[in-house]
């Protein structure tokens, strides 16, 4: 049984078997949270406004939510929910591991039957392909403590990614409760959320 790393299936179903969760729907339920906060806001806003004006504000601030939306969208697809392809999942990487080992098993196994065969004959050429496969197994290994580092690295960027969202979670509370705490005031509310 091999893994074919070339196939492809959806665009996200690793990332979607490593998080838990396809990456579209984390980005469909943050932007319904906004949403339903925005609506809220806007609903007392209605009700403190009763003018043309306010019209043209809350499209305006749909549209800038919209669009900021899009951006995020991009953002969390391409740079938080995407794992790159030299990265193994913790269960793929134990199952490489299981396959190596078998086939080294086999290896071996395979030249002592060829010199039991032969009557414990060693010829150069058999030393030759046994350093050359020696060779390829340090390339293995090598191989996987590269893939260590890079998911060593990959959990520090995640856990950076983590703390850049929890700081856009903070500023959205800061608008709510200053939208809150100002009365509906829909002049200081556009200032809140454009800086």
């Amino acid at each position: 049984m091999e893994i074919d790393f070339g196939k492809k299936g959806t665009e996200y179903d690793y990332e979607t078997q490593f998080f838990g969760f396809t990456p579209e729907s984390f980005v469909d339920g943050v932007y319904n949270a906004v949403n339903d906060y925005v609506g809220d806001c806007i609903q007392e806003l209605e009700n403190v406004i009763k003018s043309e004006e306010s019209e043209k504000m809350i499209k305006g601030f749909y549209k800038s939510i919209d669009a900021a939306f899009d951006r995020f969208e991009v953002y969390v697809k391409n740079n938080i929910f995407k794992i790159p392809a030299n990265i193994l999942l913790p269960e793929d990487k134990k199952y490489i591991i299981q396959l190596l080992q078998h086939k080294m098993t086999m290896s071996i196994a395979a030249k002592c039957e060829r010199r039991v065969h032969h009557k414990h004959q060693c010829t150069v050429e058999d030393e030759k392909q046994i350093d050359e496969e020696l060779k390829e197994l340090e390339r293995k290994i090598k191989a996987a403590k590269y893939v260590n580092a890079a998911l060593r690295q990959e959990v520090k960027d995640l856990d950076s990614a983590q703390e850049q969202l929890d700081n856009f979670e903070n500023h959205i509370d800061a608008v709510q409760k200053a939208f809150e705490g100002n009365g509906g005031d829909e002049v200081y509310l556009y200032t809140t959320i454009v800086y």
